[in-house]
């Protein structure tokens, strides 16, 4: 999201973990006409946001794909910690300079 916060954004500060999907949206606060009226060539008119359909089928299929896959057990903890194991000092060089 391009405001760089949402209602996610009050958790996070209170050192709450948080998240959030989004879709892009059509007439944002129902801004409608907002093109012409910022160029000046036109006024402001209320619209009804939008969303686009295959925009909110994707997200359904993401979220489906993410409820199944949430509990699966593996080991990309262990391949992490394996990986830092072996290169962190790479990483610490960098921090260092």
């Amino acid at each position: 999201m391009d405001g760089r916060s949402c209602e996610a954004t009050a958790f996070g500060v209170y050192g709450y973990r948080a998240t959030g999907l989004c879709l892009a949206l059509g007439n944002w606060h129902n801004r409608g006409n907002l093109d012409e009226f910022e160029a000046g060539t036109g006024e402001p008119v209320p619209m009804k946001e939008e969303i686009s359909l295959s925009d909110f089928h994707g997200l359904v299929d993401l979220l489906l794909v993410a409820a199944v896959s949430v509990d699966e057990e593996t080991d990309l903890r262990r391949r992490f910690d394996d990986l830092y194991e072996r290169t962190g000092d790479i990483l610490l060089k960098d921090r260092l300079r």
